[in-house]
């Protein structure tokens, strides 16, 4: 069982558990207190794999650099934004490289078996590769001194699917 946190195109979070996330079919469950919610992939903007259910009331994410942060001199701002209006920057990005470290780092020291979310290859497992695989076109630094990390980046690469 995987808990999940849907996030809808239209705005809409959906907080539950799903034994049946597959991204070859066009559709899933969610399991809520309030019973059974079919999902459409279609409809999603995001799909998230989460320890916990409960979330951190005292996260707030930031959506933009701060002004006067010194990792934004020189060069010419660039941003991508969705239909949606999320807002995307190469700026943020770079500053968010120290972030996805230490993530890498932690995923590394908390990665207990051959998979992210249970006993086989599921859709966290082509998230987290696919977000891997963008690291390095875009740029961003993957320490390379994480055998964990390394070793699920081999499991990943030796599937026929991924490897095309």
């Amino acid at each position: 069982m995987n808990n999940v946190v849907a996030r809808f195109v239209d705005g809409r979070v959906l907080k539950g558990t799903s034994l049946n996330v597959d991204p070859a079919k066009p559709a899933f469950h969610v399991r809520t207190p309030d019973g059974p919610v079919e999902v459409k992939l279609a409809d999603l903007k995001a799909l998230f794999f989460v320890k916990s259910l409960g979330g951190n009331a005292a996260h707030h994410e930031a959506m933009a650099p701060t002004e006067g942060d010194p990792r934004l001199v020189g060069g010419k701002p660039v941003a991508v934004i969705f239909k949606d209006r999320e807002k995307i920057s190469k700026e943020w990005g770079e500053i968010s490289a120290e972030t996805a470290a230490t993530a890498l780092r932690t995923f590394d020291e908390t990665l207990e078996s051959d998979f992210l979310a249970g006993d086989t290859f599921s859709v966290a497992d082509i998230t987290f590769g696919v977000a891997l695989e963008f690291a390095g076109m875009v740029k961003v630094p993957v320490p390379l001194d994480l055998p964990q990390i390394k070793a699920y980046r081999a499991r990943l690469a030796a599937r026929p699917g991924f490897a095309r």
